[in-house]
């Protein structure tokens, strides 16, 4: 079983360009796992057993389009864990325990287009967690524990112009306790379909 990712780990293998890793009992993610990495295009971790994405774990690893954190048992992303992540257009992290996102997560990587954080226990959403994300076009959180959803600050291209149901193409919150929406949630969301 694999419990560490080490660092510098992969000094020898600078062309590495996929890291799939599935049931290893990973433990720990360590900062600069991956740092030595420069052609990595996406890191798919699965089925594991490690409460945290540290700060910094792929900053140097400009090339990295797609995370894939799936049923590890996370509870914490740092607020810096995509520090360097400047091409990052999908991130799923699926079925984890996080309980919330913080501030300024997806800063580092303008390009994101798809966020899954759903079956988590998210209980909060930041009205500016998807703010300067231009590229964003669905994010889904079912399965969570929000009771709340606040009008976003908004800067995608939004969820309901694409009526062939692309999965990049809407808002998931289903299955979720919610009790309250502001009111003009969907009406900024319009105004930013329509770019008004």
């Amino acid at each position: 079983a694999v419990n560490l990712i080490p660092t510098k780990v992969f000094n020898f293998f600078p062309n590495l360009k996929s890291f799939y890793v599935n049931r290893t009992s990973l433990t720990n993610l360590v900062p600069d796992a991956f740092n030595n990495c420069p052609v990595l295009d996406n890191i798919v971790i699965e089925q594991n057993n490690f409460p945290e994405v540290p700060a910094g774990f792929a900053q140097n690893c400009h090339q990295v389009t797609q995370l894939r954190f799936l049923q590890n048992n996370i509870q914490r992303i740092h607020q810096d864990a995509f520090v360097g992540l400047t091409a990052l257009y999908y991130i799923n992290f699926e079925s984890n325990a996080i309980k919330c996102i913080p501030d300024g997560l997806f800063q580092y990587s303008p390009s994101i287009k798809y966020i899954n954080l759903g079956y988590n226990q998210i209980t909060q959403l930041d009205p500016n967690m998807f703010a300067g994300l231009p590229n964003l076009g669905g994010y889904e959180l079912q399965f969570n524990q929000i009771s709340y959803v606040p009008i976003f600050n908004f800067t995608g291209k939004a969820m309901v112009t694409d009526m062939s149901f692309d999965v990049q193409a809407y808002i998931g919150l289903m299955f979720n306790p919610i009790m309250n929406i502001h009111p003009q949630l969907f009406s900024s969301t319009f105004q930013a379909v329509n770019g008004q």
